[in-house]
């Protein structure tokens, strides 16, 4: 950040006795046009009252005012309108903390747009000279700026997640250059040592490839839950294949399998996509609009925006966090850090990074647009069982994923006792709801056109772990979920032998599989409604065959268990059935599947020995459902134990935008 003026004590005593003595809270007031040597107490900017200008100015204030704050005045700092450019992060701990008496709040003055970004503005292009490998689609339609030129020689990695830059176009980010543009092509040979990095392809597009010095290759390489980014180290012409650099897929390779080529000059071929020369530092982008004298670009700088270490009782909202290459905003430890009502997109990993701490909070958010994932939680001590009350509450998140595409959920909940409500989710390849840990609940979400373009995959998921017991997955409504090839795409999906959730008065609607249980034990289905759903409820056995105790999955989850206390007074109480189940853990034992309903036939796929070992009862077909449908959702239903009016986001003073642009996602040619 720039450097900054000595802080005088005269700012202080104008800021205390400009509030404390007749107004609560204090504000703060900072601007693009502010100034370091004013004061900070008036938005009218101008000397001497005026905003200051820098948050490491911001910073020095206010801890200057904590120190002082013997009236226990709650301080806010107001950014008025504009955008604010951070040569590095802003780090927050407990110097710049709050209390239970009095909190620290950062937010946009008047609901203002205000947008702290890590990228860094982009001009002087023009109109590109014709090059080679150039498409003759783009000639014309190009345009070249020499980012060197503009003093910016850091291009970050093309592999390494939270390294990767981003050409951001009017707040959008650009497309990679990438073949085929829209779809996937199919591999069609591989080696005979199907470990071996040799894609076979049946184009005649890769001559123009050939030159390129760091052409990449993303695909489904062997399963269609598992996608990576690869380097191409060579390309044979005569036998038409691509060879790849080590280290290879951990999965191997198999014919018939999607992929698509990244990061060649040559598919620089339509609107919204670019393509940047590292060696010379030449950047090339076809505009979105195919117009750019108006246009803002950026190019990601920072990885970070704002780290909280060990701080509490900090809230952030009305701000909207742009350009970075990692999470644009940190917490670690503390206690009660709020985001509230911000937007989040651009970045290239995910929207907010929670790990420890108690009762941090991301509420009225809206996070689109991100390399990974949207928010991750990691907080509760599993030895203990002490929960860690982080709360995701009706947050937007949609347009995840857009990079690495399998296993970058909207929402990961780690560790103890976190809470995600009421949560409006779409348009993902993968999942939208990731569970790892104990006692976490996933309640009132709406959860839509994800796992599209996958298979053997769960809008909501949760795998290999008998000890992650205790999650609570009630009242959400869980609808268009298909996939790739319509193959194994779940509403719920206990993957794994997965054991000891509560499944309970969930809407599933127009869904492949509504619930999977992967051989687990001690899983209560209940009161849940099924329409339009092909199979109502999947349930095997593969703990007493192909995940016995010899097996790779039966070791990890044989582990897994020993991770944890299992035998300890806390655990035993807590998962009285969990002692049970261990006298045949493999076995699917302890399962209830009791009063759902469904318009439909009860579409059960239940193998024997787990149907043996599970109640089955009172579960009903209705044909008194009432439901209203507009553009293919509903809108209203009767009948049933669920309530549609709770899900999903709602009208709130910390909803950052009503109503939401909902829309359902288009199948592209």
């Amino acid at each position: 950040m720039k450097i900054l003026l000595n802080f005088k004590i005269t700012t202080l005593f104008l800021l205390f006795s400009a509030y404390c003595s007749y107004a609560d809270p204090i504000n703060i007031y900072v601007s693009p046009n502010g100034s370091d040597s004013w004061q900070g107490i008036s938005e009218v900017e101008q000397s001497p009252n005026g905003p200051f200008l820098t948050l490491t100015k911001v910073r020095e204030v206010v801890r200057e005012l904590i120190n002082n704050n013997t009236d226990q005045e709650d301080i806010i700092v107001n950014f008025m309108e504009g955008k604010y450019y951070f040569d590095e992060a802003l780090i927050l701990n407990a110097n710049d903390s709050g209390t239970t008496n009095f909190s620290i709040t950062y937010q946009a003055y008047e609901n203002e747009k205000v947008i702290f970004t890590g990228g860094i503005k982009l001009s002087g292009f023009e109109v590109a000279e014709t090059i080679e490998n150039m498409n003759e689609a783009a000639v014309g339609n190009i345009f070249h700026v020499n980012l060197k030129e503009l003093g910016i020689t850091d291009y970050g990695s093309l592999l390494e997640s939270g390294e990767r830059i981003d050409i951001i176009y009017n707040q959008v980010p650009m497309t990679l250059a990438r073949w085929p543009n829209n779809t996937l092509s199919l591999i069609s040979s591989v080696n005979e040592d199907e470990a071996v990095g040799e894609i076979g392809y049946d184009h005649d597009r890769a001559k123009y490839w050939v030159s390129e010095p760091e052409l990449l290759t993303q695909g489904y390489w062997y399963w269609d839950w598992a996608n990576e980014i690869q380097l191409v180290e060579s390309i044979d012409l005569s036998n038409k294949v691509l060879n790849l650099a080590q280290p290879y897929h951990n999965y191997g390779y198999k014919a018939g399998q999607r992929y698509f080529i990244l990061n060649a000059l040559y598919e620089l071929d339509s609107p919204g996509e670019w393509y940047l020369n590292r060696s010379t530092g030449d950047l090339y982008i076809w505009p979105p609009d195919g117009k750019i004298d108006d246009a803002y670009i950026e190019i990601s700088s920072l990885p970070t925006l704002i780290k909280f270490q060990y701080a509490s009782w900090i809230s952030i909202e009305g701000i909207q966090f742009s350009g970075t290459k990692d999470y644009p905003i940190s917490i670690f430890e503390g206690n009660n850090v709020q985001i509230k009502k911000c937007t989040i997109s651009n970045s290239g990993v995910g929207g907010v990074d929670i790990r420890k701490g108690v009762q941090h909070s991301v509420i009225g958010c809206d996070i689109a647009n991100t390399a990974e994932r949207g928010i991750i939680v990691r907080g509760g001590d599993r030895e203990t069982l002490e929960h860690s009350y982080h709360l995701l509450e009706n947050n937007y998140i949609h347009n995840f994923a857009r990079i690495d595409r399998t296993y970058n959920p909207a929402i990961e909940l780690q560790g103890v006792g976190a809470i995600a409500k009421n949560n409006t989710i779409h348009n993902s390849p993968h999942t939208a709801i990731l569970l790892v840990g104990n006692n976490h609940t996933v309640e009132f979400n709406e959860i839509f056109d994800v796992v599209y373009e996958t298979s053997d995959a769960g809008a909501i998921y949760s795998g290999r772990d008998w000890s992650a017991r205790g999650n609570q997955i009630t009242n959400n409504y869980i609808h268009h979920i298909s996939g790739y090839r319509d193959r194994l795409n779940i509403g719920v999906y206990l993957d794994d032998q997965a054991s000891g959730f509560n499944i309970t008065n969930n809407l599933f609607f127009e869904v492949n599989i509504g619930i999977l249980v992967g051989g687990g034990d001690d899983n209560l289905i209940d009161s849940n409604t099924f329409i339009s759903t092909a199979t109502i409820i999947d349930m095997d056995d593969r703990g007493l065959n192909v995940q016995t105790e010899t097996s790779a999955a039966g070791e990890q989850l044989i582990s897994n268990l020993q991770d944890v206390p299992y035998t300890s007074s806390i655990w035993t109480s807590a998962y009285p059935k969990l002692a049970i189940s261990l006298e045949d853990i493999f076995a699917p034992t302890g399962n209830i599947i009791t009063n759902n309903l469904s318009e439909r036939p009860l579409t059960f796929d239940i193998h024997e020995e787990a149907e043996n070992r599970t109640s089955i009862k009172e579960n009903n077909v209705s044909n008194n459902i009432s439901y209203s449908l507009s553009n293919g959702n509903i809108t209203n239903i009767t009948d049933t134990t669920f309530t549609l009016e709770s899900v999903g986001v709602f009208r709130d003073i910390y909803r950052i935008t009503w109503p939401i642009n909902k829309y359902r996602r288009v199948e592209e040619e």
